[in-house]
């Protein structure tokens, strides 16, 4: 950041990186989200602690879970998985830092 123009965004890959991104840019005196926008992933409880409140995608990780773990149990007893793609839905919830 000292040697080169900020980016548009921050896009950081869960909600810990997000709330790390937004830290550090309060500390640079970058304002999120008029100058950078902050996104997080996985809208763990983590990431309603952030100030601002930070843009995430909630991810049915509990579901996610439940469906791996029946999908390798098939997979063992059968020798194949029930279908080549499983699509879980996800939420985009939106926060103060986009």
């Amino acid at each position: 950041f000292s040697t080169h123009e900020p980016p548009d965004g921050i896009l950081a890959g869960h909600d810990h990186l997000g709330v790390g991104a937004l830290q550090f840019l309060a500390k640079e005196g970058i304002s999120v989200p008029s100058r950078i926008r902050v996104t997080g992933f996985n809208a763990f409880e983590f990431w309603k602690y952030s100030d601002p409140l930070l843009t995430t995608v909630r991810t049915p990780a509990e579901q996610l879970g439940v469906r791996a773990g029946e999908e390798l149990i098939q997979r063992l007893t059968t020798g194949s998985f029930s279908t080549p793609n499983i699509v879980l839905p996800v939420e985009l919830v939106v926060g103060a830092s986009t």
